[in-house]
């Protein structure tokens, strides 16, 4: 899946973009009021957060090709490798600090 995924966002990920809002910032002066209440043109008013989780499904579904009934499952193995990366860090920074400190203590030592 994984192999996959990669394949689909290749070529957004490996170009860079440029986007401009001129012609977007310009309709909006244009639009009236009416049409403004019509159409939701004002962005300010998303409430990010349940855009963000709708895009996330939209791409579950429809890029991954996933079922809904597969994010439960999902959810608990997010979970675990959050806290598997958290213990790895831990377990790096204490390794990193036993290095440091036992190269910096036989030379204190010496002294």
């Amino acid at each position: 899946k994984m192999h996959k995924a990669t394949k689909v966002v290749e070529f957004f990920t490996t170009n860079e973009w440029e986007w401009t809002n001129d012609n977007t910032l310009s309709l909006c002066k244009e639009i009236t009021e009416q049409d403004r209440n019509l159409f939701n043109f004002d962005l300010s008013q998303l409430h990010w957060p349940n855009y963000i989780k709708d895009y996330v499904k939209g791409v579950r579904q429809y890029v991954f090709k996933e079922d809904d009934a597969s994010i439960p499952d999902s959810i608990v193995l997010l979970r675990k490798m959050y806290w598997l990366e958290k213990g790895l860090q831990i377990f790096m920074f204490l390794m990193f600090w036993r290095v440091l400190f036992t190269r910096l203590l036989p030379i204190e030592t010496d002294l």
